[in-house]
This record gives structure tokens, sequence and C-alpha cells, in this order.
């Protein structure tokens, strides 16, 4: 990874919305560098030469996690007990394995690092079902003798995902879910005016265990229709680290809720926007309403534009504005 790639990956921004009962969740965190999901946890030998899992990247969108039923690539690297890369002395053949999680594993789940190198990629994986918490492990078929590495994942439902520049107009929707179904009740747009920086993704997952708010814990459920999580990833800083989104210019989100999940209220404040700028931890902060429409209010980061929400066939369409340095936010 370049000095450049790094930067970008601890200044990514990422946004994620979901259902709750009756409110609506975003989440504001970045990437750190090296790392999607709990990556490189180690094996039950604390002093060995292990396997790290250093990426994982689906070939469609580039979103960097499995997504159900599409072929997905891992960057996987042999490292010594402090974590610096070593080469190995002989051809080493690794597999990816699935420790637990709902769906099965497929496609081509080998890969092998050849004599002298430290690093290889396992191309063309797959993964069943998404899911939250998600754990797989690579280990070693014969060669080296290396402890296998876990990682912990979010395998998303859907993603789409586009190269992005800074200054010009983006949009990124995706086809597969353009609008709120019965089984895709959740949807995004991403709407950014003065574009980002490189490559933006768009998925929808599975809301499971990120919810701890107040009494809260699970998505809205109605019948057999339950809310997703909506994700958007992208940098939204310049080339130069400069800022691409203010107050009065911010970023914009619209969440697409199903129907039968956001049913028509006079109200339509009653779904609250519920978020966190941090990459851990529960979800704890409201996001306030827009003082007016298309515009932060004052020391806010995250506004609710309900003076802009519409209905479409019944479904509610709410924007979500934003302006978040995420290098300041972790």
């Amino acid at each position: 990874m370049t000095p450049k790639q790094s930067f970008l990956r601890r200044c990514l921004a990422v946004l994620s919305a979901a259902l709750l009962a009756a409110a609506l969740v975003i989440i504001g965190t970045w990437l750190p560098a090296g790392a999607t999901g709990t990556h490189g946890e180690r094996g039950d030998r604390d002093d060995a030469d292990t396997l790290r899992i250093v990426l994982i990247t689906d070939q469609t969108s580039g979103l960097q996690y499995p997504v159900e039923g599409r072929l997905f690539n891992v960057v996987v690297q042999a490292v010594d007990d402090d974590g610096k890369p070593i080469k190995v002395s002989k051809p080493t053949k690794i597999e990816l394995v699935a420790v637990s999680g709902p769906g099965e594993l497929g496609g081509n789940t080998t890969a092998v690092i050849q004599k002298d190198f430290s690093s290889t990629t396992i191309v063309g994986a797959t993964y069943s079902k998404f899911a939250n918490g998600v754990v797989l492990k690579v280990k070693v078929v014969y060669g080296v003798d290396l402890a296998p590495g876990k990682i912990t994942v979010e395998v998303a439902r859907t993603a789409v995902g586009d190269d992005a520049t800074p200054g010009e107009r983006f949009k990124l929707k995706d086809p597969d879910c353009a609008a709120p179904t019965s089984k895709v009740p959740t949807c995004g747009i991403l709407l950014l005016k003065n574009g980002a920086d490189g490559h933006v993704t768009l998925s929808v997952g599975s809301c499971d265990g990120l919810i701890k708010v107040d009494d809260l814990r699970d998505c809205r459920k109605v019948g057999n229709t339950e809310g997703l999580v909506v994700t958007a990833i992208g940098s939204l800083k310049d080339s130069h680290g400069k800022p691409l989104y203010s107050r009065k210019h911010p970023a914009k989100a619209i969440l697409a809720c199903d129907k039968v999940l956001c049913p028509k209220t006079e109200d339509v404040t009653k779904f609250k926007v519920f978020f966190t700028l941090n990459n851990i931890g529960p979800l704890t902060k409201v996001a306030p309403p827009c003082p007016q429409k298309g515009v932060l209010g004052k020391g806010q980061k995250v506004c609710a534009d309900y003076k802009s929400s519409k209905r479409r066939d019944g479904d509610l369409y709410l924007p979500l504005l934003f302006k978040v340095d995420m290098r300041y936010s972790g």
C-alpha cells in the first residue's frame, strides 16, 4: 500500500443508515489504514508467525466487504509476531474457510504464497447470505508452518461503486436498490454536488448487532419486512486534503424507506435519525432537524432534512445532510 493509498483510506467517510422501530440511523466513521471490519485477528499462537487477512474487495463494486453471492478477493500476508511481513522459504498453499455465519463459503478459496514472497491474493471467493459478524479464517494447507488468521466481516446484501472527481457533480444509485421493495425495504441515493476523491461505494446490508440506542436493539420489522442498513463510503476531501463540503454546501444521502416500514404520517419527524461519528461503540446521538431546506445548522455535522422529505408510491424519501472531516471524527 502506497503512502497516498494509506492516507486516503484513513480519510474515508462512512455513512450508514438503518431503520429502527420508528427511527432511522446514520453512522459516520472511517476505515483505518489496512483494515476493513475486524481484520488481522491472530490465531491461538501469539508468538508464532501467522497469516493475516489484509484486505477484502468485492469484484463488482469495489466495496471492501463481501457481497452476498458475488465474487470477492482476499489479500493475505505472512507476518511475524510483531506484525511485520515475512518471506516464506517454500511455496505455501493457503485456504479461506468459514468459521461462523448463516451462509456458505464457495467459489475459489485457495491461493499460493510463492517462495521468497510474503503475500498472495485469493481470487473469486463467494459467500451465500448477507449478515453481520461473519467470521472467516485463512489457514495453511501445505508449506511453511504459519498460524491461521481470522477476520470478522459484514456481508452486504447488494452494493455498487464508481469513481468520483473533486469538483464534479456525482450521483450513486444502486440499480438493484433503485426503490425500496419488500425484499430490499431500505435503499439509498448518494448525491455529492462537489464530488469526491476516488472510488465511492454504496451498499445495503443487515443491521443485526449494530443497534444500541436506549431500549432499541433491532431494526424495525413489520410482518416479513425488516429494515436494512445503507452505507456510503468515499473520500470527502480533495487531493490536497481540503474538505469538499461545508455547512451551507453539505453532502447529501437520501434514505428510501418502504411504505410498510415507514407508513404515511402527518409528522414525518417521528422517524428519528440516530448517529455516531466513531467507528466503534453504540449509536447514542440523534440527528437534529435541519433549520431549513438543504442547509446544516450552526454546529451541526449531520441533520435530517425533514422539510425536503417526499413520498413516492407511498415510500418515504428522507434526505440526510452532512459535512464530516473524517480525520477529526475518529
